[in-house]
């Protein structure tokens, strides 16, 4: 079904609405799964130690072909996972940027946990809502010196 599919600057472009669906059926919001890592391991991500509920977060991956593939992350608190291979999906990691709605309890928890955050009004709402802006995953990579 899908000998009409073309990769080009990594946009897919499909000849019918019903190629474009089975793509996606088949490689749309996946689920990327990270194996824990050891307890005492030097090398690990996680996410960040004021976080105490289990957090979905939105990354990407390329695959060979050069096409991203959308999906997720579920991460656990208190829980290490080893740093994939993957570099475009560790940098999607390392890079993501969640909003919650403001609250001044997470704004002084952040605070006082020294983690960078922004306040900012919502544009979509004419700045009435103010929201909380951070990295909610740590990425530790020790080097071993030689």
């Amino acid at each position: 079904m899908q000998n009409n599919v073309q990769t080009i600057n990594g946009v897919t472009w499909f000849d019918s609405i019903e190629e474009r669906n089975a793509f996606l059926k088949q490689n749309g919001r996946h689920e990327f799964a990270l194996e824990e890592a050891a307890k005492n391991a030097k090398q690990y991500l996680k996410l960040l130690d004021v976080i105490e509920e289990k957090t979905q977060i939105d990354v990407y991956s390329k695959l060979d072909s050069g096409t991203l593939l959308y999906g997720y992350v579920v991460l656990e608190p208190k829980k290490k996972y080893k740093i994939t291979e993957d570099k475009v999906l560790l940098e999607a990691l390392r890079n993501k940027t969640i909003q919650k709605r403001y609250d001044s309890t997470m704004e002084e928890i952040l605070k006082g946990a020294k983690i960078p955050y922004e306040v900012k009004k919502c544009n979509s709402c004419g700045g009435r809502i103010q929201k909380l802006f951070y990295k909610p995953v740590i990425v530790v990579e020790t080097e071993t010196k030689k």
